[in-house]
């Protein structure tokens, strides 16, 4: 193997590379040309030498840092392509069910618990599923029996829609007066009352902000460390957050304070009202003092998920979930907003010369972003600028080349690809729709050319979004290899956020983000993939979490 050496600084030899760490006796995934590494040099934060390792250790001085890695797996640190980074009051109390589709009696169980904490508890929170999302007898009255005295959000697992009781809409700001922001919804009862039912806009424009909003500063910090901690210790060394809760400024703040060890990427997830779009807060952003935290992009929701059917009343759920005239496929997925909304949310990504990526999950609302593309300049203006759709679901095969024409990248999370476990019943008709229509491609996106990158959407570990991407249970012939399923969380998501040039790959000269790996992750049993963590990661050239597997020589 020929070794490459960079110019650290002003062109220097290899006799000159003095590194700061070796990394050596491994397996080295660089996910470039170089192949069969087992050594890799660092020089401050940069990346100086990768091959074999008597190469490599005759660069040790007596001030180099040498690990020996037992044969442990060394990747490109894992690039999370879609988190959504939220805060919390400590005294939240989350209730805890489980499955993702939990029934009332479940449920409600869980809330006794937590009242019975009396005044100790500022909010209870917890997560639902179809059973009681389609159960149009649980409603704010119904929470307000249960929990009378105590704040109650019921968020659906998705993020697209919620339950409220009395005291948490007062506690947030809510009430009758409260408008319906464009593409979201304040459900009312026959009176005009306020029901608790939030759907869509009005769940990512007006509650995550309101809930944001009643957390103290040393509360955000804390819920943010919690975050970012964990992330490392799965080997994660940036991950492009999509704050639906704060403004980017905020954000970069919160970030600052919390002293974050990984790189963030902020993207604008800017919000609507009740008279259109809001395209002016952080339009402009201040940059950060900390070079880890960047801002770039902003994300717009087009049409909602599955489940909910975006806006449709839940009151028809059961009755049309399934039909094939139904909404409730990815084949026919409402969307949110019309051709000339879509069109104008493009046209100030051209006016303001920044990325714009699209929630989308269903077919039409892929169709109808491909279309507003057409008319503001097609590939022409687009083919360049490296449009997201975000999730993707609702991609099936004749859609494939108006997507590559116009450049598209198509972030991917693979928690999505197992749908039938999320509900046995509604979960195995999105499954057989997904099938039938040949949606959530992935070996097609990427046979076509088209960049393909993951992230996760939910929980942080990458190892399970691996297995899924390569087995992909709803769609198995669009399932990947596990190699694939990596570059994909690391070259490609450094690709979909413009950072191709100094991340994604251990290659000479890029950054030093990487990660050592307690297993291999290209040649375990899928049963063992959720099992990973890291034992040593490393961002900018320092070592930021250790789990003490290794020694140094």
């Amino acid at each position: 193997m020929t070794m490459a050496f960079i110019a650290i600084c002003n062109n220097a030899k290899a006799d000159e590379i003095t590194p700061d760490i070796i990394l050596f006796n491994g397996k080295i995934f660089t996910g470039d040309e170089v192949k069969n590494a087992t050594a890799i040099a660092i020089s401050g934060n940069i990346i100086s030498a990768v091959g074999l390792d008597n190469d490599i250790k005759k660069f040790a001085s007596s001030n180099t840092k040498s690990y020996d890695l037992k044969g442990h797996l060394v990747i490109p640190g894992i690039n999370d392509a879609h988190v959504h980074l939220s805060v919390w009051p400590k005294s939240t109390y989350f209730l805890e069910t489980p499955t993702f589709d939990p029934s009332w009696e479940e449920v409600a169980k869980e809330i006794n618990k937590a009242t019975a904490l009396k005044d100790k508890v500022s909010f209870i929170f917890g997560t639902m599923g179809p059973k009681i999302f389609y159960d149009t007898n649980i409603n704010r009255q119904s929470l307000d029996k249960i929990a009378p005295n105590h704040p109650l959000i019921i968020l659906m697992f998705d993020g697209h829609s919620a339950i409220l009781n009395s005291a948490a809409l007062a506690k947030l700001g809510f009430d009758e007066k409260t408008p319906d922001p464009i593409g979201g919804k304040f459900e009312r009862d026959a009176n005009g009352k306020l029901n608790g039912i939030l759907r869509e806009y009005a769940v990512t424009s007006e509650l995550n902000t309101h809930f944001a909003a009643v957390t103290s500063e040393d509360d955000s910090v804390r819920a943010l460390k919690i975050q970012l901690n964990q992330a490392i210790s799965f080997g994660i060394t940036t991950i492009q957050d999509m704050p639906s809760d704060m403004s980017v400024t905020r954000s970069i703040e919160l970030l600052e304070k919390s002293q974050t060890p990984i790189r963030v990427r902020v993207t604008r997830m800017n919000h609507t009202t009740k008279d259109g779009f809001d395209l002016n807060t952080d339009q402009v952003t201040p940059s950060s003092k900390n070079p880890l935290i960047r801002t770039n992009g902003t994300k717009w929701i087009i049409d909602g998920v599955v489940f909910e059917g975006s806006l449709t009343p839940r009151e028809d759920a059961k009755t049309l979930f399934g039909k094939d005239d139904g909404p409730y496929t990815v084949t026919n997925l409402p969307i949110l907003f019309n051709s000339k909304q879509i069109e104008k949310l493009l046209q100030d990504s051209l006016e303001n010369n920044y990325q714009i990526q699209f929630h989308i999950f269903g077919r039409p609302g892929a169709i109808a972003v491909l279309d507003a593309m057409d008319k503001t300049g097609g590939p022409k203006i687009w083919a360049g600028r490296r449009v997201r759709f975000e999730h993707g679901d609702g991609i099936t095969p004749d859609l494939l080349d108006r997507i590559k024409a116009n450049g598209i990248i198509v972030s991917q999370q693979a928690t999505h690809l197992d749908i039938s476990e999320v509900s046995a019943e509604k979960g195995a008709i999105i499954a057989k729709n997904i099938q039938d229509s040949k949606a959530q491609p992935l070996k097609s996106l990427i046979d076509k050319g088209i960049p393909v990158v993951l992230g996760s959407d939910g929980p942080l570990n990458p190892y399970i979004g691996i297995l899924l991407a390569s087995v992909h249970p709803d769609n198995p012939e669009e399932a990947i290899s596990r190699e694939q399923a990596l570059l994909a969380y690391t070259k490609q998501s450094a690709f979909a956020e413009y950072q191709e040039a100094v991340k994604g790959t251990l290659s000479v000269g890029k950054l030093a983000d990487l990660a050592v790996l307690s297993d291999d992750i290209l040649t375990i049993a899928p049963p063992e993939l959720p099992k990973v963590s890291s034992v040593l990661t490393i961002i900018d050239g320092k070592i930021v979490y250790d789990a003490k597997k290794l020694s140094e020589n």
